[in-house]
């Protein structure tokens, strides 16, 4: 009977160091897993933020080079919209039709947009402007002074937002005066 009874406990034994055994295997698997879970989520929740702070920066790319190319778009679009406008002017200055030049600047100034448009003497000194406080005063206090003795078309940018166009008018022989026109980009929206 001894040894039976020796021989149940041994099993008895061999059973409970066969469950702890067990036991501790299981719990091995499961923090290992429950580990493994842990830094899969880690790791993606990382790319996944890598992948969102390079998609913002690309996007906010974007947006500033489509703010830019717009802008660049107005700008030219200006300087084309000013060669038949000085056409007109000239033709009116040769006459030295000052009404007319004025009704073709105010008529101007009420497209969307424009903000104040003004025409100088060959003097430099504003002989017609939509804001009426402007004539008489020298043409720099509109355009910058660079701008001002070329024979081209000119551009100068305030910020983002404002461009001014200056444009010479030229006679058969002469200068005849200088075109300034202010111009707000309308801001982009995307």
């Amino acid at each position: 009977m001894k040894n039976e009874n020796e021989e149940i406990n041994r099993a008895d034994n061999s059973i409970k160091n066969s469950d702890s055994q067990d036991k501790k295997t299981i719990r091995f698997i499961v923090i290992i897993s429950l580990g493994l879970i842990a830094g899969l989520w880690l790791w993606k929740s990382y790319q996944i933020n890598n992948i969102s702070e390079k998609a913002l920066s690309r996007e906010t790319q974007l947006t500033h080079s489509a703010q830019k190319q717009l802008f660049n778009s107005h700008e030219e679009h200006l300087k084309l919209l000013v060669k038949p406008m000085i056409w007109a002017l000239r033709s009116q200055m040769i006459q030295g039709n000052i009404e007319q030049v004025n009704m073709y600047l105010n008529d101007m100034v009420k497209e969307k947009n424009f903000q104040r448009i003004a025409v100088a003497d060959n003097k430099g000194i504003i002989i017609s402007s939509t804001n009426k406080k402007d004539e008489g005063s020298p043409i720099s206090v509109f355009a910058s002074v660079a701008s001002l003795p070329s024979n081209e078309t000119m551009s100068q940018n305030i910020g983002d937002s404002i461009i001014i166009i200056t444009s010479p008018v030229m006679g058969f022989n002469s200068r005849l005066g200088t075109v300034a026109i202010r111009f707000a980009v309308p801001p982009a929206k995307f």
